[in-house]
């Protein structure tokens, strides 16, 4: 009897290590065109593993850990994201290091800052002597819906623009390939769209010391 469990015990110990090495070598096996193809859709479908590992920058850190409301939220997400596409033309790959050409269609955002900055000035000044604007946590709230709605109504009009878009990628020592990802790439992808001041790094830090305090 003895036997035949440690035999069993062989068995599921070969089996894990079979997986293991099959699954490590679809990793290494993985081209750059493909590492592009599932970050460009991790970004459009807001994938938590590919958004998790491009934190730092702070347009993934935006759109995944802004603090707003749950309806402001979907707006500004739905209006960014709903008209995105984008295709793998070209890829050119030398050693641990590769360039992926992608045509990406989507809305013009690059107007948006100027209209929010527009509204936003005209609701501080109207309201000047309101509790609304004296309170900074309210004013960003306030602000921070204005700006939603400046996105929204650029998607709204569904006037889309094509861009093409140069991804540097990595290979790491594992044979994974990553985008070499800067805000400069994001804003490119994402219509040209400038971000408000003020409201990644504070958000990003809340969330992240939440979490922390949940794991303690």
């Amino acid at each position: 009897m003895f036997g035949f469990a440690a035999i069993l015990k062989n068995i599921a110990t070969l089996f894990i290590a079979f997986v293991i090495q099959t699954s490590m070598a679809g990793a290494v096996d993985e081209t750059p065109k493909q590492a592009a193809e599932e970050f460009m859709d991790g970004i459009t479908t807001r994938n938590v593993e590919v958004m998790d590992m491009y934190m730092d920058n702070q347009y993934v850190n935006f759109i995944d850990n802004v603090v707003m409301s749950e309806k402001n939220g979907r707006r500004f997400r739905e209006s960014l994201l709903g008209n995105l596409e984008y295709e793998i033309v070209d890829m050119r790959e030398r050693e641990a290091l590769a360039v992926v050409k992608v045509l990406v269609k989507g809305n013009d955002f690059s107007k948006v800052m100027d209209k929010y900055d527009k509204a936003s000035y005209e609701y501080v000044t109207e309201n000047l002597y309101d509790d609304a604007v004296v309170d900074k946590k309210a004013l960003r709230k306030k602000c921070l819906s204005i700006y939603v709605d400046q996105v929204e109504k650029v998607a709204r009009k569904g006037k889309i623009k094509e861009r093409t878009v140069y991804l540097p990628m990595k290979q790491d020592r594992n044979g994974v390939w990553r985008v070499l990802l800067t805000d400069e790439i994001m804003e490119q992808l994402l219509g040209d769209l400038a971000l408000p001041d003020g409201v990644i790094e504070k958000d990003g830090a809340k969330k992240d010391e939440g979490k922390k305090k949940k794991e303690n």
